[in-house]
Parts: C-alpha cells; sequence; structure tokens
C-alpha cells in the first residue's frame, strides 16, 4: 500500500472511534431504580405469558390473530412441545432424547433405531 492508501484508512479509523465514544457519551445510564423496575417488568411479562399458554389445539385456535402483511398467528399448545433431556448409556456417555406429547423419557438409553 501507498502512503496515501494508508492516510485513508488512519482517517476513517479515527472517524469511527469518534463516532463510537460520541454514541456511548450521548446514550444516558440507567439508575439502579429503572434497572429494578425493567427486572420487575420482565418477570411480570413472563408470567403473564406462561398463564396464558394454550395447553390443547382447541385452546390456541382460540388465540388466533391476523397480522398486517395478511398472515395469521396463533400461540403454540403445550401438547405439541417437545422435551429433551440427557440419560446415559452404560458406558457413561451421554446422549440428548427428544419425546413429544408431554411423554416421559424411558428410564434407560437403548441406542439408535437402526441398532
Amino acid at each position: 500500500m501507498n502512503r496515501m492508501s494508508h492516510a485513508c484508512w488512519l482517517l476513517s479509523a479515527l472517524a469511527i472511534a469518534g463516532t463510537a465514544s460520541v454514541a456511548q457519551a450521548a446514550k444516558p445510564s440507567t439508575t439502579p431504580q429503572q434497572r429494578k423496575a425493567a427486572v420487575e417488568q420482565i418477570k411480570h411479562n413472563h408470567k403473564q405469558f406462561a398463564a396464558t399458554q394454550p395447553r390443547t389445539m382447541a385452546q390456541a385456535d382460540q388465540t388466533k390473530v391476523r397480522l398486517p402483511n395478511g398472515t395469521e398467528a396463533m400461540r403454540a399448545p403445550t401438547e405439541l412441545w417437545n422435551h429433551l433431556a440427557v440419560q446415559h448409556d452404560a458406558q457413561g456417555k451421554p446422549h440428548q432424547v427428544e419425546t413429544s406429547n408431554g411423554q416421559a423419557p424411558a428410564d434407560v438409553w437403548e441406542g439408535p433405531d437402526h441398532e
């Protein structure tokens, strides 16, 4: 590279660094009370969401809404959720096990179906 390209790169790096520091300085810092209020709001939203989660397909159908782009959305019922667990085989190696419909995983890992 020649001296002119080095100068251009140095100038652009300084401009980016200056912009980042100005943006950081313009951001107001939050007080501990504001952070605590934000955390409480998140906890409240989580509890409210968990309380209204439908369990069956019939309950999920009642949550359908039409979005502005014309598509429909609804909450997924908990009976369709998959559950993940880790089980250990006889040698002590961990294996991930996935179950559906709220079924508990088997007590012993039996290996893939093709074996």
